[in-house]
């Protein structure tokens, strides 16, 4: 195990002699066997060790169990150690993620928090090859494209710090850190949240790998990271074409926003024309996270179509607008300052293509859409009217999300008729500013939702609806 680890430290240069490095112990497994394999490297490498833990707050008195049990490892070995609480729950709901996803934001923001605080210039974590495999694969059955299938990376440059975060044990197995724990004798805390099937995580963990192993491929984890490890690094070539390529197409540039001439554009590959696109999207939002195949067609779209809409929203704020010969990709809660986006006071409207999470800032509001397939009608009894669901057989994307117009008619849920949606609002004693802000979901030009308070009849599911879309009204 030593061995090994130090290997892979001294092939990707993860730890220089003498470096300060903060180890993220959560008090399982994998970083349990993190900790004492980098004690064992501290004196030979000169290390300055310190220990972070991040209390998410989503397991109550397991979770106060588990940071106690790190402590006391810390004072065991002398460590400096660092523990932050933060609420990862309100992250989830504010910013309409899922509790994974708001985790490891959440984890990693307050990991380099800590790191830029107390002088530290690494950060390691316990990723190890079973982990990178599992994101592989699910990465395959999300249809993520090279970039994706690339895995976990071994070393990564922290953004806007001179930090790395990196992971000692990515060529070392989960059984074998088991029987590493067992034969040493160490302790180590179980999450049990590993093991809900809830999470497609731990069902491709727990039910899908063992599936490929016994029945399609022994070695499909080592299939796996090679088939990573090949993508990460042909993509490392692409990236440096595709930089060539953005300098040339680049009229402007700065953190948050970054504009291209269509000309130039339109005389590149379309794979290429995707790719900048996806390196403009990348440096003003830090990552890549939630932008789908969708995103960049619809962005493409408005090079060579002059039909399309001028402007699109893309999750994360991230707003994409043509403007005579030229594409800009900028941050939305900077870009929308701009009135001249929309043609009214206080008109907006946003178009949404896939499932994810789209912020209104005229609304103060969230919308997070998701689909729950080949599933019995949902049971409505405790949803609420910020929840609504969707047949999609009568429904699907790209959805329009926009406010009042005048004329605006729908057919509330349950009338044989149609409605003037001022009326409705009226009738529901909605004043003038709740009225103008209150968003209205619309496919194929038709008002299906009223969010928050009523469903066009013609949207709804039935019996036999098994696909469904659900969209959750959240408040910023």
């Amino acid at each position: 195990m030593l061995r090994t680890m130090t290997a892979t430290i001294e092939s990707h240069r993860m730890l220089e002699n003498g470096d300060a490095v903060l180890v993220a112990v959560s008090g399982g497994p994998d970083s349990m066997a993190l900790l004492n394999l980098l004690l064992q490297l501290a004196a030979a490498r000169s290390l300055r060790l310190g220990i972070a833990h991040i209390n998410h707050q989503l397991r109550g008195r397991s979770a106060e169990s588990d940071a106690t049990f790190v402590r006391n490892i810390a004072k065991k070995y002398h460590l400096p150690f660092y523990v932050e609480t933060a609420d990862v729950g309100a992250h989830q709901k504010r910013h309409g993620l899922s509790p994974e996803e708001a985790a490891r934001q959440i984890r990693y923001r307050l990991l380099v928090q800590i790191a830029v605080q107390r002088g530290y210039v690494k950060i390691a974590v316990g990723h190890h090859r079973s982990d990178n495999a599992e994101l592989v694969l699910m990465r395959i059955l999300q249809g993520s494209g090279p970039r994706g299938i690339s895995g976990i990376p071994p070393v990564r440059q922290v953004q806007s710090h001179a930090l790395k975060l990196v992971r000692p044990l990515i060529n070392i197995e989960k059984d074998d850190i088991v029987a590493y724990l067992t034969e040493k004798n160490i302790d180590a805390a179980q999450d049990q949240s590993n093991r809900d099937e809830r999470f497609l995580r731990n069902r491709i963990r727990g039910k899908l790998i063992p599936l490929l192993q016994s029945e399609y491929n022994a070695n499909i984890i080592d299939s796996l990271n090679r088939l990573a490890a090949i993508s990460r690094s042909e993509e490392n070539w692409i990236e440096e074409l595709i930089t060539t390529a953005f300098k040339k197409v680049v009229i402007a540039e700065s953190p948050q926003n970054i504009t291209l001439s269509i000309p130039r554009l339109a005389k590149l590959h379309p794979a290429v024309i995707g790719r900048t696109f996806r390196k403009a999207i990348d440096k003003i939002k830090g990552n890549l996270r939630r932008i789908t195949f969708q995103h960049i067609n619809a962005a493409m779209a408005l090079i060579s179509d002059s039909s399309q809409p001028k402007f699109l929203h893309f999750p994360d704020q991230i707003l994409v607008r043509r403007n005579g010969d030229t594409l800009s990709f900028s941050r939305q809660n900077h870009a929308l300052r701009h009135r001249s986006y929309v043609s009214k006071a206080f008109e907006y409207r946003y178009t949404i293509f896939a499932p994810g999470s789209l912020y209104i800032k005229e609304a103060d509001a969230r919308m997070r859409f998701s689909l729950e397939m080949g599933m019995q009608p949902p049971d409505f009894s405790n949803t609420g009217q910020s929840v609504a669901f969707f047949d999609m057989n009568s429904v699907g994307f790209p959805l329009i999300i926009r406010n009042l117009r005048p004329g605006d008619r729908f057919k509330p849920l349950g009338m044989q008729g149609t409605q003037k949606v001022k009326d409705f609002f009226i009738n529901n004693k909605l004043n003038r500013a709740s009225r103008d802000r209150c968003p209205l979901v619309l496919w194929d030009d038709k008002i299906i939702w009223v969010a928050g308070y009523r469903i066009a009849e013609d949207a709804k599911i039935t019996d036999s609806t098994r696909n469904v879309l659900r969209v959750e009204l959240l408040l910023a």
